[in-house]
């Protein structure tokens, strides 16, 4: 199973919330997982039906309900972009739910109340490293001074959301080398560095390049470039190269 960076900390963070010990009893989430931990899909509708039954008493754990944890999936937020990668904040939003009537049942309630939970989870989580062996550089996941904020909901449950951040830096996908245009007596000629990439252009202001929702077709207006194009007066050339492994090019343009 191949996760991006930010599946792999949802999930790392739900896994650790699972493995503490003071939240043994309570419902723990991840919302929108690919896969859950036994590698089958999980659809957004069974992971609703866990929040809500965590929160009836219809989904236990260990014996208890009435509260919930739900780990969201992470955003990124750019700060930086160079060419070693992207530097930015990773922000982990994690709600905890209370149904407070049967949380608080000492028979079958959590008998963790939400501002407990939050607590709880602000101990675990804030803090806690993510050590690079090949940086050696740890990278911590904090909060603001508001760590734990109230949620209004209509449902009756008492909702907070913690917003933790880390932060990460990810690295830039390999792109083609940007195509030259060389023009010259009414005509241009496209060259690419980058070996064996396909160069596509259009003179009618799309954009040059192909469209995947339509089996791979050429979006209208588009061609491959193989011999010095015509360009009248007042036409714009737009121009993008291209190749399998490799993200495209920047769009560049020519106005004759």
């Amino acid at each position: 199973m191949s996760l991006c960076v930010l599946e792999r900390l949802q999930r790392d963070v739900w896994q650790r919330l699972l493995a503490s010990a003071p939240l043994a009893e309570v419902s723990i989430v991840l919302s929108r997982p690919r896969v859950n931990a036994a590698g089958v899909a999980v659809t957004d509708t069974a992971i609703q039906q866990t929040l809500n039954g965590a929160l009836s008493g219809l989904v236990k754990r260990s014996g208890k309900s009435g509260a919930a944890i739900e780990v969201q999936m992470p955003n990124f937020r750019t700060e930086d972009r160079n060419t070693a990668g992207m530097q930015g904040s990773v922000e982990i939003p994690v709600l905890v739910r209370e149904n407070p009537l049967l949380n608080m049942n000492t028979d079958n309630g959590t008998l963790l109340s939400a501002e407990s939970i939050a607590l709880l989870v602000l101990a675990e989580l804030h803090g806690w490293s993510k050590i690079s062996k090949s940086t050696s550089a740890a990278r911590e996941m904090t909060t603001d001074k508001n760590a734990i904020q109230p949620i209004a909901t209509e449902d009756g449950f008492v909702t907070y959301q913690l917003v933790f951040v880390r932060m990460e830096r990810l690295a830039n996908r390999q792109r083609c080398a940007n195509p030259a245009i060389s023009f010259s007596a009414g005509s241009a000629t496209l060259t690419c560095a980058t070996s064996g990439a396909t160069i596509r252009y259009t003179l009618n202001g799309e954009y040059p390049g192909v469209n995947a929702d339509d089996d791979g077709e050429d979006i209208p207006g588009v061609s491959t470039y193989t011999t010095p194009v015509a360009v009248a007066s007042g036409e714009t050339l737009r121009c993008v190269a291209s190749k399998a492994g490799l993200g495209d090019s920047d769009v560049i343009e020519y106005t004759a």
